[in-house]
């Protein structure tokens, strides 16, 4: 049986006792030292949370990895007693199925992909990518739980954090907290639309959130009237120029973020002006005169002529959206030269009419 006890310099020692001999197996950890704490990212569950703060929740903008790091740590020390200079991460590992850079390519989701990189890198995060079949991932949860385990087991880690939701990690927590791993589950639970109006839902399995020692619901957490002032919270969330946010936000409604970057996306109904970019079977990409990154649309978001019409290079009209898979272009339309006048560089765009 596990058995904790205090020795006269009052440190705790973690051990098992085996009932019929009474022999015990002991290992000492002393509470003065750092307490080590591991973040295991399961990237799917991670990027469909973030996507959902971006555009779907009020705050509009995305997870900031380092301010989520800085929560962690703080809600780790308040559940040890222990002040927040004490808790540390000292390994962060990020999962998930990858797409090779042909296809990623074809895809316009290069230079996307490479963007996170360079921010989970910045972070100190390191990635474990396994190729993407047709059927999807394979094989990406078996790897998170090695190394996860691996780390642990070795004294490592004194605190294993999960960022999933999936209850397939039921057995891995178990595993933990019988190695003596103490073991927080961050997560979220949302309910969001696609282009056919079809609602999906994204939750916690309730069986991790027992089986853990500790629970953090980011939905429930910002929602929470007696943290909206809370730096930590505010921290959670990138700015424009994917910063924290600042202390001015105070619950006020923000226009939503881009798909990357964190930069700020419009909410409103003005038009923008761009050029075909690329096509591909039902959906296509928009090369924006702002100096945006290309844009997605859907065909059925094609208005004023057919999808098929369109081509590469055709100048066209539309406004920012967001569907299922984030930032899109709607209401796109051939432009109508004689209604705008498409200025040179560096002169703006502008209506005839205005």
């Amino acid at each position: 049986m596990a058995a904790t006890m205090r020795d006269k310099s009052d440190r705790v020692i973690v051990g098992t006792v085996k009932a019929k001999d009474d022999e015990e197996v002991l290992m000492m950890r002393d509470e003065s030292r750092t307490t080590r704490i591991g973040i295991f990212y399961d990237g799917v569950f991670f990027n469909r949370g973030s996507n959902y703060f971006n555009f779907c929740h009020e705050r509009r903008a995305r997870i900031r990895i380092a301010g989520l790091h800085e929560l962690i740590c703080a809600e780790v020390a308040t559940s040890q007693g222990r002040e927040v200079r004490d808790c540390q991460v000292v390994e962060a590992h990020y999962f998930r199925g990858r797409l090779t850079a042909s296809e990623a390519e074809a895809k316009d989701l290069l230079l996307r992909e490479r963007k996170f990189d360079d921010v989970l890198m910045r972070e100190g995060i390191t990635t474990h990518y396994l190729e993407m079949t047709s059927r999807g991932e394979k094989g990406v949860d078996v790897l998170l739980a090695l190394e996860a385990f691996e780390h642990a087991v070795e004294g490592r880690l004194d605190v294993c954090v999960l960022i999933t939701g999936d209850g397939d990690f039921l057995p891995l927590v178990r595993k933990l907290r019988a190695a003596g791993i103490r073991v927080m589950v961050v997560g979220w639970d949302f309910e969001d639309t696609d282009d056919l109006g079809v609602a999906h839902q994204t939750f916690t399995s309730r069986g991790l959130l027992r089986e853990a020692h500790h629970q953090l619901i980011l939905t429930n957490l910002v929602q929470d009237e007696t943290r909206m002032e809370d730096p930590l919270v505010k921290g959670l969330f990138m700015d424009s120029r994917g910063h924290a946010r600042g202390s001015s936000f105070a619950g006020q409604h923000v226009s939503p973020s881009r798909a990357d970057g964190g930069e700020q996306m419009p909410q409103d109904e003005e038009v923008r002006l761009g050029v075909i970019h690329s096509l591909k079977e039902g959906f296509g990409f928009i090369d924006p005169f702002d100096e945006r990154e290309n844009v997605f649309f859907f065909h059925r978001d094609v208005e004023g002529s057919t999808f098929d019409e369109l081509e590469p290079g055709t100048q066209v009209q539309f406004t920012m959206g967001v569907n299922h898979v984030g930032a899109c272009a709607r209401h796109v339309s051939v432009l109508r030269l004689n209604e705008w006048h498409v200025a040179s560089p560096g002169e703006g765009l502008h209506s005839q009419h205005q």
